[in-house]
């Protein structure tokens, strides 16, 4: 009985584990750019460039926005721009991070970047 009991509770919680695992629709990497003082137009248009590259580059992408901080209504104005990347999974999101598109891009913000916010969620 004793066994009957732990099965059931590993079943259980293990299918609650795997139906959370459905449910998910990806994974998502917000960034938050503030470039530093003096970035030239030049540099922001490489950089747009190196943005748009990566998107087809990486398979793994399965979305990705790029844009300007518009500044409306109360938005903070400490940020610049915003990078979203939508990916199917965790792995994805690692296999991009060694990517060759993507350390370009990353070797060429670097420099230019007064601060940066990354945050990576699950998409419910």
């Amino acid at each position: 009985m004793k066994k009957f009991v732990i099965v059931l509770f590993v079943l259980f919680f293990g299918f609650g584990h795997l139906q959370a695992k459905e449910r998910a629709k990806g994974l998502r990497h917000l960034v938050l750019i503030k470039f530093k003082e003096g970035t030239t137009a030049d540099q922001i248009a490489r950089i747009d460039s190196l943005v748009w590259k990566m998107a087809k580059e990486i398979k793994e992408i399965k979305k990705l926005e790029w844009g300007k901080s518009l500044g409306l209504l109360s938005e903070t104005k400490e940020y610049d721009y915003c990078l979203n990347i939508v990916f199917k999974s965790e792995n994805d999101m690692m296999l991009f991070s060694v990517h060759p598109a993507y350390q370009k891009f990353k070797a060429a913000i670097i420099p230019i970047t007064a601060k940066i916010i990354r945050f990576n969620y699950i998409i419910r």
